[in-house]
């Protein structure tokens, strides 16, 4: 008898331990279900999807508390658009070059719902060089209705980019990008200076980022030390190792940017110089 209410008991506790188990492996996938519908993608290495296919482009011109864009003439802000459409012309050849096709659209005069102003005024951007990304989200989220883009542009990928109008060349900084631990939105913070523009090639080097591509001029968690100073040496002009200052691109878009970007499954650099995978693999 004893043994037989032994045995109730732990038939009840399994019961109950069964049910706990299931409950929490549901709440685990439904947690999981929830990402993906509050995230336009998130990758290993970058934060957007595949570069093939329609990216949308959202310039967002923005003031903070060193820098503002009302000391920019008309020029200057076209300037900004017109290396923009560089970099993504550019890019879209690079991918044409591998059999696939990607689209960028980015033209705020033509479509102007893809272009918007905003203030930090309590916010130093370039002291803080982690960014200020969870502010960024918090605006875009609260001032731009990116369902209504996604239905009327039908995108794969949406990339927002901050632009600031820096004083003066003190506080000249080129470009930075934020990685997948910022959150469900693909960022991109160009400081830029009257008269000192950014390079048309530091916006494609960027936007690169955004689909898994890496730095080659640094070690991280896809490059090793052996294949900095191999590209360093050999293939200094790739478009991830360096940016060219001319109007137009000259860079190297090399078959290790193709394959991290996903363009290619192979590449024999990975194997030879042991780097890391390519997150669509």
């Amino acid at each position: 008898m004893k043994a037989k209410k032994i045995g109730i008991i732990l038939l009840v506790i399994c019961f109950l331990l069964s049910g706990y188990l299931l409950s929490n492996n549901l709440k685990k996938e439904v947690d999981i279900e929830e990402d993906k519908d509050n995230t336009l993608y998130r990758g290993k290495f970058g934060s957007a999807g595949k570069i093939t296919g329609t990216s949308l482009v959202v310039s967002i011109y923005a003031d903070d508390a060193i820098s503002s864009w009302s000391t920019a003439s008309t020029n200057d802000i076209n300037n900004t658009l017109d290396k923009l459409k560089i970099a993504t012309n550019w890019l879209e050849e690079q991918v044409k070059r591998y059999g696939k096709e990607a689209k960028f659209i980015y033209d705020w005069k033509e479509y102007a719902d893809l272009k918007y102003n905003v203030k930090f005024e309590d916010n130093n951007f370039k002291e803080n060089t982690d960014g200020y990304y969870f502010y960024q989200r918090e605006w875009i989220e609260n001032n731009i209705d990116v369902k209504k883009l996604a239905d009327k542009y039908q995108f794969d990928n949406i990339i927002f980019i901050f632009l600031f109008n820096m004083k003066d060349s003190a506080d000249f900084v080129r470009s930075n990008a934020s990685g997948t631990s910022e959150g469900v939105y693909d960022i991109i913070n160009l400081f830029i200076q009257d008269d000192v523009y950014t390079h048309a090639a530091s916006y494609a080097h960027e936007i690169l980022h955004l689909y898994g591509a890496p730095d080659l001029y640094r070690v991280n968690d896809l490059i090793n030390q052996d294949y900095v100073d191999y590209v360093n040496e050999y293939r200094y002009d790739d478009i991830m190792n360096s940016v060219n200052a001319s109007k137009d691109i000259t860079n190297i878009f090399s078959d290790i940017d193709a394959y991290y970007v996903g363009l290619i499954n192979e590449c024999d650099d990975v194997d030879k110089w042991h780097l890391g995978e390519s997150e669509y693999n």
